[in-house]
């Protein structure tokens, strides 16, 4: 793509800008990649590829917890298999109208379906992004729409390849993003008249860094000549910075990269994970597990001493060896060190507590427990400590639930997947209410505390049955039916519910009529049988 020199230089600027202010980070997080999340890219950016990942780590607590806390956050968070999420109208309760409610719930189906098509990748990228979160702080997860299948993309970056900056919000709007691409998927993407010649000079397979931008339109005053002929609210730039070549201009109506944060410090960019919280004790106890390998080595094969003479050398030490010595020569004795691995292995035990309980894996999974407890006091525990973790998973669901949803909607509304809504809520607003494990227990105590509430009135209510003239038993139904998280499809409609209490009402005023009508009817009865009798007397 031809274009100014100038609009180069004002992105490469920017780059550099990034780059620049990521550097004190940068060792930070690589101490994690050799000791915790040793299956990402290197922030040194010279690592081989297909070397040993595992050579710095001696104790695979660490790793272990990682892969723990990602899973916990994918079942408690966006399990596959329950609804984790509603679609809602503001302005509109779902039961007021069977319309609404059956909208909501054909769109919600439909982002469920996209969310578990197996070429969308979905739930392996949300688990890649997991792993990030926890030993990062910070992870990149790319959402667009893959015109070739028709369907929702996702995609996970490492955090050593991306480089963000955020809005007056504290919202990622910006993002840099490098990856090295060879000339013949360059090719493949952006098409043979988007090479430059310095890379038609070179080999095919010869790799080059390009680099993709994402920032708001704008921006565009403060990068210096950059000009764009999309009047969409993203721009997006794919250039190479050593060829100083674009290759592709477009743009976004929604910022396609969501980049949450586990943690943040006010006036930082980039989040704080659960692996800086304990890495002290993860390098401490990858040195202690070195030591107590190498005294277990030396009480369980001991160093021997021998004499300086009276031996032929070299010693066989293998099972049924022969060892040839001079009569009269001291024996060869082990070395006995005397050292207490016991000691050792208590000292690193109270360090893996510590990291299992930094990556809250006693949090997200039921771990075994000498205590007999009901099932009912195992949930409460486990609700209970999930409600201590509310911050961070509001953290999750502002930066990167809510903006999946978000972006998920306008992509397949874009596409026409999504059907039309009813015609009272043309213009009306969607919010999103989480209904997975984890944002089901922050409302845990709101139920428990109304049901309690009701408990307390009982007594009092055998006393004064008008107490619970206080209690507004619909609203009661509709309030602990949201917090229970119980499907909307099973409340009916308040118009539906009050023309069902009208017909009762009605059928009651009937049979109460009924009732009256008997003895008067019994009553006319037995006046026209004593007339008739009378008359017959009369007769006669």
């Amino acid at each position: 793509m031809k274009v100014a020199r100038e609009t180069v230089n004002g992105l490469l600027d920017r780059f550099s800008d990034l780059k620049q202010r990521r550097t004190t980070w940068e060792p930070h997080w690589q101490e994690i990649r050799h000791l915790v999340r040793v299956n990402t890219s290197d922030f040194s950016f010279n690592a081989t590829r297909g070397q040993n990942r595992h050579e710095n780590i001696y104790d695979g607590t660490a790793p272990w917890s990682l892969e723990q806390f990602a899973a916990g956050l994918h079942s408690h968070l966006t399990n596959p298999s329950i609804r984790w999420f509603n679609l809602e109208v503001e302005g509109f309760e779902a039961t007021s109208s069977p319309d609404i409610l059956a909208w909501t719930e054909e769109v919600s189906d439909i982002i469920y379906g996209a969310f578990a098509d197996p070429e969308s990748t979905f739930n392996p990228a949300l688990h890649e992004a997991y792993m990030d979160l926890g030993a990062f702080g910070t992870a990149v997860l790319f959402q667009d729409w893959a015109v070739d299948k028709g369907k929702l993309s996702f995609r996970s970056f490492p955090l050593a390849d991306c480089y963000i900056q955020e809005n007056h919000d504290g919202l990622v709007d910006t993002i840099f993003r490098r990856t090295l691409m060879s000339a013949r998927q360059i090719v493949q993407k952006f098409g043979q008249n988007e090479l430059p010649e310095q890379m038609k000079k070179d080999q095919p397979d010869k790799e080059w860094e390009v680099i993709h931008c994402v920032y708001p339109r704008e921006d565009l005053p403060m990068l210096k000549g950059i000009k764009t002929k999309y009047e969409m609210p993203f721009g997006s730039f794919w250039f190479s910075d050593e060829c100083k070549h674009i290759f592709s201009e477009s743009g976004y109506n929604s910022f396609p990269y969501h980049v949450p944060r586990w943690s943040k410090l006010a006036g930082e960019i980039y989040g704080r994970s659960p692996a800086m919280t304990c890495l002290p004790d993860i390098k401490m106890i990858n040195q202690m597990s070195k030591v107590v390998i190498k005294g277990a080595q030396k009480a369980v094969d001991p160093p021997l001493m021998v004499p300086d003479d009276g031996f032929m050398l070299p010693l066989k030490t293998a099972p049924s060896s022969l060892i040839f010595y001079q009569q009269g020569t001291e024996p060869i004795q082990p070395l006995e060190t005397r050292a207490r691995i016991d000691i050792g292995l208590d000292m690193m035990e109270q360090r893996r507590d510590h990291i299992i309980k930094s990556f809250f894996v006693d949090w997200l999974l039921q771990q075994k427990n000498r205590t007999e407890m009901t099932a009912t006091e195992v949930m409460d525990r486990r609700e209970e400590k999930l409600r201590m973790m509310a911050p961070m998973i509001g953290r999750l669901e502002s930066e990167l639930l809510g903006r999946i949803i978000s972006r998920s909607f306008e992509l397949l509304r874009s596409n026409q997947m999504i059907p039309e809504p009813p015609e009272m809520i043309m213009g009306a607003g969607l919010s999103v209410s989480y209904s997975s494990p984890a944002s089901t227990a922050q409302m845990s105590g709101k139920s428990v505390a109304i049901q309690k509430f009701l408990e307390d009135l009982v007594p009092m209510a055998q006393v004064d049955p008008t107490v619970m003239d206080k209690i507004n038993l619909d609203e009661f139904v509709k309030v602990m039916a949201e917090l229970r998280d119980v499907t909307r499809r099973i409340i009916r409609p308040d118009r539906e519910v009050a023309e069902m209490r009208q017909g009762r009402q009605e059928q009651q005023m009937m049979m109460q009529q009924a009732e009256m009508a008997e003895p008067m009817a019994g009553s006319i009865k037995s006046l026209a049988e004593a007339e008739a009798i009378q008359a017959g007397i009369g007769n006669a």
